[in-house]
């Protein structure tokens, strides 16, 4: 179990480091909010997974696999969305003039 929480924490520092160093999501409370919420989220889903077919059912780590990644994806879109509509491109004012 040390070897599972030492992959656990090279997940989760990785993580945090690509949403909050190289993509700069920290401007916002809210997104830093999501964000933290998506690392639980994954780190939870891997330990759940790992700890299923480390006891013996393959079942029951497929199916937290399927219904847990759904909502990771669900919540790594809203994170993507919400961070996205910060960025301005290319110095372009709204107007278009």
């Amino acid at each position: 179990m040390g070897v599972l929480g030492f992959f656990l924490g090279i997940l989760a520092s990785l993580m945090v480091y690509w949403l909050f160093i190289k993509e700069k999501s920290q401007q916002k409370w809210s997104i830093c909010v999501l964000a933290v919420i998506l690392i639980v989220w994954t780190v939870f889903l891997v330990d759940f997974a790992i700890t299923s077919l480390i006891e013996g059912m393959p079942q029951a780590a497929a199916v937290s696999v399927l219904l847990f990644g759904i909502i990771e994806i669900f919540l790594f879109a809203l994170l993507k969305r919400f961070s996205g509509v910060t960025k301005v491109e290319n110095n372009v004012p709204l107007s278009g003039k």
